[in-house]
């Protein structure tokens, strides 16, 4: 059972101003400095940086799938990025 008080509600508000609106913010601002095609690639490193803040902040320890996560994650962003570079210098 959930108790409602001044620690819960508080607890609630912080969780969804900063992991909402402040994310969602920053996305926004982002998308209008370096345009919606590059800043969707940030997206799918998010988890990456779960990791390591995991590991930094919460002492968690760090396992071959997590490394293998992490491979895979910055491997698909770099061949995302550079095949999208590629198809934009092959059009010009």
């Amino acid at each position: 059972r959930i108790a409602f008080n001044l620690i819960t509600v508080a607890t609630v508000l912080y969780y969804a101003i900063f992991s909402s609106v402040l994310a969602l913010s920053f996305l926004i601002y982002g998308i209008t400095r370096i345009g919606p095609n590059r800043a969707s690639a940030f997206s799918y490193i998010v988890p990456v940086l779960t990791v390591v803040m995991a590991i930094a902040l919460l002492g968690e320890t760090f396992a071959l799938f997590h490394a293998l996560g992490i491979v895979l994650v910055l491997g698909g962003v770099y061949l995302a990025s550079a095949s999208r570079n590629a198809t934009m210098q092959s059009s010009s």
